[in-house]
């Protein structure tokens, strides 16, 4: 957990969002795709009955990696001038509410 939060601070994200719209966006639904099969992965592995499977370790995991992936988007959304309104850091797009801009 640890090293996803400290990577989602300190990779170059900044690159991404309206400057390379094609690449964030098959990015941003390859991620999440990745993450949708290993939660399928870990659900179907419960309900088999496999032995050694750890969702309580892994599906916390997954569920916080997701939370990055869409932080991560909304920064790079919030780069584009009134897209999104009170996002100003990464900070601000993992914790804070945001609203649309006024029109």
């Amino acid at each position: 957990m640890a090293a996803m939060v400290t990577a989602y601070f300190l990779l170059p994200l900044d690159r991404l969002g309206p400057r390379r719209p094609v690449l964030s966006w098959f990015l941003f639904g390859v991620a999440l795709t990745l993450i949708a099969l290993l939660l399928l992965r870990q659900v179907v592995h419960v309900l088999l009955g496999v032995r050694d499977v750890r969702p309580g370790l892994v599906i916390p995991l997954l569920m916080s990696l997701s939370i990055l992936v869409f932080a991560t988007a909304y920064q790079a959304l919030a780069q584009r001038p009134g897209e999104l309104h009170g996002i100003a850091t990464r900070l601000d797009s993992s914790t804070s509410r945001w609203s649309p801009s006024p029109p």
